[in-house]
């Protein structure tokens, strides 16, 4: 924000004051993730927090980390893991209840912004 406002001369005098938010922790994020999760009736299986992480951490100083909105980012994408998931499963196979609720364990195994298969 800091060079947008530099930019132009002049812009940074029409703010009267910046307001500065702290950085959630990775325990913060994870656990925002996990209210994702359970809004969206998905059943996060054992060690996916901890994978889950992991990869935050592995983001985190990355020049385009927005914390946040990366977390938002990452739900999304592990919901399309498991949407892409449940599309192979064939009606002949009659998935049960806790297969359509639990992403699949590569959702959250690649890294950066999270690879998937089905």
């Amino acid at each position: 924000m800091t060079t947008f406002l530099e930019s132009n001369p002049g812009l940074d005098s029409r703010f009267d004051g910046t307001i500065h938010f702290r950085n959630y922790t990775t325990d913060e994020m994870v656990k925002i993730f996990r209210r994702r999760a359970l809004k969206g009736d998905y059943a996060l299986g054992a060690g996916f927090a901890e994978r889950l992480a992991t990869v935050i951490a592995a983001l985190d100083g990355d020049r385009t980390f927005a914390n946040g909105r990366t977390v938002r980012r990452l739900s999304h994408r592990v919901r399309a893991c498991q949407e892409r998931r449940l599309i192979a499963i064939t009606v002949a196979e009659h998935p049960r209840t806790n297969d359509t609720r639990s992403p699949p364990r590569s959702a959250i195994l690649g890294s950066a912004m999270l690879q998937c298969s089905t």
